[in-house]
């Protein structure tokens, strides 16, 4: 999860997004895989458990 900061009539506002890591050339990079938006702290780690969850199962399926 990445935070994005951005102002919005004068205030400051977090938004969230899902991002991927992936290797280039030049150097690591992230991609946003999905903008989640405002999330309190319960949907944070809600989306990083779900995200933890997922890269397992990837993990799992490309084991032989």
């Amino acid at each position: 999860m990445r935070q994005h900061l951005r102002k919005s009539d004068g205030k400051r506002q977090a938004c969230w997004a899902l991002v991927e890591s992936f290797r280039t050339q030049t150097g690591p990079r992230q991609r946003v895989v999905a903008w989640r938006g405002r999330l309190d702290d319960a949907g944070r780690l809600r989306i990083a458990r779900a995200a933890r969850m997922v890269a397992g199962d990837v993990a799992e399926r490309d084991s032989p």
